[in-house]
């Protein structure tokens, strides 16, 4: 299983976090997680033996508040996963650059 940072996946992470400090508003996910909790504790990676990426979040005392991709094949793409982080803040769903997968999908 691979376990990656945002900053893997979104490459003008630096410049939404500046411009959302800026306007003091941070995107907020379903369950009230921030954008900037997200960075702080944010996980997002493969696990080959679902076949699928994911992405989640502990916060607390190590408590999932929320957990996407643990199905088998739940997102099976790097594409799905790119279409399903979009969506995954309440805001503006074009306001992430995508990188390129630098997320390894082979253990």
């Amino acid at each position: 299983m691979s376990r990656h940072t945002l900053y893997d996946v979104i490459s003008n992470l630096d410049d939404v976090l500046a411009l959302c400090q800026k306007n003091k508003h941070m995107p907020e996910d379903v369950c009230g997680n921030t954008l900037l909790d997200w960075v702080n504790v944010g996980i997002v990676g493969w696990d080959e033996a679902c076949k699928s990426y994911f992405y989640n979040i502990e916060t607390g005392n190590h408590e999932t508040t929320l957990a996407v991709g643990t199905d088998f094949r739940g997102i099976p793409t790097y594409q799905h996963l790119i279409k399903s982080l979009s969506t995954l803040f309440l805001e503006d769903k074009d306001m992430f650059t995508f990188s390129d997968n630098k997320i390894n999908t082979v253990e």
